[in-house]
């Protein structure tokens, strides 16, 4: 079968992860309680239409939770292999565990918050909290990345590794938290791209 206009066909086998490691544990689950958080987002092309560009059959890529997670047997066309927007893909996943942003797409990485001199961040109970010299919490509201910037991974068109890019305040979203051989990245679209850092 062959992809048309600005479709990819990504082979996942099945559409939703059915089972997650918590430590050494192997639990099964049932996908349906949540399908956005258990739904694949990564996948190999099978055949790209001809109004995509930069994917080839045999690629890596990253995309959208949603573009499988509802209705998955709707874009099912063959087994294992579902239909999904160009628009929706992120980046190709090169062989040596890079990431090359594909369409409109920045792939980013956050950008830490500078911690004041002597202090140090400290998870408890699942959250950050910034920790005086003294041992005490000194805020427990500390953002440990910034809101509005993020560091570029990769982009289609004239933006460089690690240009500090400013961005609407959540404009720039990790996928449901899902990562790319054990890294986060942020995803934001190019046209919410508002200014450069110059450092």
């Amino acid at each position: 079968m062959k992809a048309f206009n600005e479709k990819v066909i990504v082979e996942i086998g099945e559409p939703y992860e059915e089972q997650i490691s918590y430590g050494s544990l192997d639990l099964h689950i049932d996908p349906q309680f949540n399908p956005t958080k258990y739904s694949k987002t990564i996948g190999k092309v099978v055949s790209a239409g001809h109004k995509t560009t930069g994917l080839a059959p045999g690629d890596i890529i990253a995309f959208h939770f949603g573009a499988i997670d509802i209705n998955p047997d709707d874009k099912k066309v063959a087994k294992g292999q579902y239909i999904i927007e160009y628009r929706d893909v992120f980046c190709e996943i090169t062989q040596d565990g890079g990431v090359m942003a594909v369409g409109r797409w920045c792939v980013c990485e956050p950008v830490p918050t500078e911690i004041p001199e002597g202090y140090h961040l400290e998870e408890i109970q699942g959250s950050q909290y910034l920790i005086s010299p003294a041992g005490l919490v000194a805020d427990t509201n500390f953002k440990v990345e910034y809101d509005d910037r993020v560091k570029v991974v990769s982009h289609p068109r004239g933006l460089y590794h690690g240009d500090i890019m400013f961005v609407p305040e959540n404009c720039n979203w990790d996928n449901y938290g899902r990562t790319i051989l054990g890294k986060r990245y942020f995803y934001v679209e190019e046209d919410l791209l508002l200014a450069k850092w110059d450092q």
